[in-house]
């Protein structure tokens, strides 16, 4: 995999095309504003390796062992992602996702502050311990995450789907949600709600 990104240790303003590293290691590399299109990295082991200011465009990470990676300014744009368990990166990453397949993967006790997650699949993927003060969520579905001691201050999720989280378990201060899921905290509380819910018939 050294040869599949050059023989160099650090490399700059490279781009990578139609490249399969599939289930291969790669470790104690720096890459600065790199692009990488339709790369292969499914099962790939990524150790120490730090991506600055580079952008994954159509690439197959399914799978993809994460462990020191440093994520610094990094954009994923329909990526598959499935399965990916990012709570092995370092600490405090700056990233993005665009239209990515991000199903069952992990984030737990990352902060991903202000991270936006746009238009994304992210059913059954797991936060715990995460924070995502003024993350974003619009258009991605969330049916099924699980949210676990987040902080979920000032986060958007306005315009996501499938969104359900235990109010008392998790810091949820002036975030947006949908109105169904509004609707459904409320109804758990045993608020009934107008419009919703109907009121009892009155006896006698």
């Amino acid at each position: 995999m050294t040869r599949l990104f050059g023989d160099q240790g650090n490399v700059d303003d490279a781009i990578f095309t139609d490249l399969d590293g599939g289930g291969s290691h790669l470790a104690d590399r720096e890459f600065y504003r790199c692009t990488f299109n339709t790369v292969k990295l499914a099962e790939a082991q990524l150790e120490r390796i730090v991506l600055e200011q580079c952008t994954f465009t159509d690439c197959d990470l399914t799978r993809c062992a994460l462990k020191g990676v440093s994520l610094r300014g990094v954009t994923f744009t329909r990526c598959k992602l499935l399965g990916v368990d990012f709570s092995r990166i370092s600490d405090n990453p700056d990233v993005s996702f665009d239209a990515c397949i991000l199903r069952y993967a992990a984030f737990a006790g990352l902060n991903l502050r202000n991270t936006t997650f746009s238009t994304c699949e992210l059913q059954e993927a797991q936060f715990e311990g995460t924070s995502l003060v003024a993350a974003r969520f619009p258009g991605s579905n969330v049916t099924g995450a699980t949210w676990t001691r987040c902080d979920l201050s000032g986060s958007d999720f306005s315009l996501a789907e499938g969104l359900a989280l235990d109010v008392r378990t998790n810091r949820v201060k002036d975030a947006y949600v949908p109105v169904e899921t509004a609707v459904r905290l409320a109804q758990e509380a045993g608020l009934r709600v107008v419009g919703f819910d109907r009121p009892k018939p009155r006896r006698g």
